[in-house]
């Protein structure tokens, strides 16, 4: 099983909606949440070409393994991990160095982060 950003985020937002997503007894998707859908999607969209448009060095994956060869990028979008207890792929990885250590933090987006108005 791939854990995913949709059931990463029911976890955090429905749990019943986790538990039908984990059992595979997913419906279809409600007004509301195709809007909520279509919003992480722009907010999304916009935080990548944010970033890719400034001094931050950036890749898309989409949905390729990460591997070491990734590590001097500040911002790794849609990347896939896999061993062999678990699969994940989430929306982006942020690096952040401090001192000599280089912290990795993921990235998930909701469709409810508040908006930026400079990049609409």
């Amino acid at each position: 099983m791939i854990i995913t950003n949709d059931i990463l985020k029911s976890c955090i937002f429905c749990k019943t909606r986790d538990f039908h997503i984990l059992n595979n007894e997913i419906g279809v998707k409600s007004d509301y949440e195709k809007l909520i859908d279509e919003q992480t999607s722009k907010v999304k969209n916009e935080f990548i070409i944010s970033k890719q448009s400034s001094k931050y060095k950036c890749i898309d994956l989409d949905g390729k393994l990460y591997d070491s060869s990734y590590q001097n990028y500040d911002f790794i979008f849609n990347p896939k991990f896999v061993s062999d207890k678990f699969n994940i792929q989430i929306d982006a990885i942020e690096k952040i160095k401090i001192q000599d250590t280089s912290l990795y933090i993921p990235i998930i987006f909701s469709g409810t982060e508040n908006r930026n108005p400079d990049l609409t």
